[in-house]
């Protein structure tokens, strides 16, 4: 890269940058003496009282944190919007990592939906861990740092069915679950489950995910992502039962 000068970056990336919006980055000097560069996103202020402002767009301030923590760069605490960078060696290779993610912003969100059928062991180890993957799955398309919060369970057991809602809340951000117990004259075997987010966010980034699971004869589970780049990949992971990678 040569000897560093101040440069903007602008593009979208991996989740959780919405992949039709432009995102601005800033390589700039540093204004503190064992900081001698910093990289900047947009922040604004909100209003007379805020003497430092908040970023602009929260999505692009989580992906800059995950990018940071993944090359295990120092984080000292800073302004919003501000990433203090130790030495040039650490700038520049900050600045080139940040260079390879970005592309240009898509005319459209991209939008994928895939499937796969679970075996009867692969159910019943779905149905313990469904909720949890779904919730972590969904902090990395919105880029959520912070726990979820069951606002919400309630279980109703009728005379041929059995229906279970939970709501979960991560600031500002709402998820539900709906469920039917599949029932037979040996009682409940299973359960359909439907999980959503109350809304789509930025540039339309959603999580979607419904699950048919009988701990006898196995099931299907779907998941449909949109609006961030890597949504086959995020995708493919979860129905792997893989750990989602919170790093960009």
């Amino acid at each position: 890269m040569g000897a560093l000068v101040e440069e903007t970056l602008e593009g979208t990336g991996p989740a959780p940058l919405a992949a039709v919006t432009r995102y601005r980055f800033r390589l700039a000097p540093g204004e503190i003496a064992n900081a001698p560069w910093a990289l900047h996103i947009p922040y604004v202020q909100r209003g007379s009282w805020d003497d430092y402002g908040v970023a602009e767009l929260p999505e692009q301030a989580s992906f800059v944190w995950r990018l940071l923590r993944a090359l295990e760069v120092p984080m000292p605490v800073s302004y919003p919007g501000e990433w203090p960078l130790p030495d040039e060696a650490t700038a520049e290779r900050v600045w080139r990592a940040l260079r390879a993610k970005l592309e240009a912003p898509h005319g459209e969100a991209p939008a994928c939906s895939m499937g796969r059928e679970l075996s009867a062991q692969e159910a019943r180890a779905a149905q313990e861990s469904l909720t949890a993957r779904y919730l972590a799955l969904a902090s990395v398309v919105l880029g959520l740092d912070t726990s979820w919060e069951r606002t919400h369970h309630e279980v109703h057991v009728g005379d041929y069915e059995a229906r279970r809602s939970e709501r979960w809340k991560n600031g500002e951000v709402l998820a539900e679950l709906s469920g039917e117990g599949a029932c037979t004259g040996y009682g409940v075997q299973g359960e359909t489950v439907t999980l959503t987010l109350s809304q789509l966010h930025r540039g339309g980034r959603g999580v979607d995910v419904t699950a048919a699971l009988n701990m006898r004869t196995g099931g299907q589970v779907d998941v449909t992502i949109t609006g961030v780049v890597n949504v086959q990949a995020l995708a493919a992971r979860f129905l792997a039962g893989e750990a989602i990678v919170t790093a960009p």
